[in-house]
């Protein structure tokens, strides 16, 4: 398999300020949202971070807690990945109890991960 991975910068893909963030989000809220028949019954987001944030995400997840609950009414929850050796398997376990809580016709469910991340590039014969 010839693939290249490529760590993603930080700079590259967040936002730089919560504030931005915030302003692009109830822009794009607010245009859907009155463009809807039927509102929404319940909207759920789900916030996760590693449970060892070297990345220092963990505020920024908790300020977008505080705007998904409190400006937007939104049901919360925010979850540490456990940094042990079987961590992501405890979180695939989560999304799916997450899932299987939430998943209902009419809700909108938003999953937001703060961390690292790498994009992979497959060759163009797909090897």
């Amino acid at each position: 398999m010839h693939e290249k991975s490529l760590e993603l910068e930080r700079t590259e893909h967040h936002f730089p300020d919560l504030k931005t963030f915030v302003a692009k989000l109830s822009e794009a809220y607010s245009a859907k949202w009155s463009t809807r028949d039927i509102p929404y019954r319940r909207v759920v987001a789900f916030l996760i971070h590693w449970e060892e944030d070297d990345l220092g995400v963990q505020k920024e997840v908790q300020s977008l807690e505080e705007v998904f609950r409190d400006s937007y009414h939104f049901d919360v929850e925010t979850w540490a990945i456990p940094s042990a050796k079987r961590g992501i398997i405890s979180l695939m376990s989560k999304i799916g109890s997450i899932l299987d809580e939430y998943d209902d016709e009419g809700n909108l469910f938003i999953f937001y991960y703060g961390g690292h991340a790498c994009q992979v590039e497959q060759s163009e014969h797909g090897n």
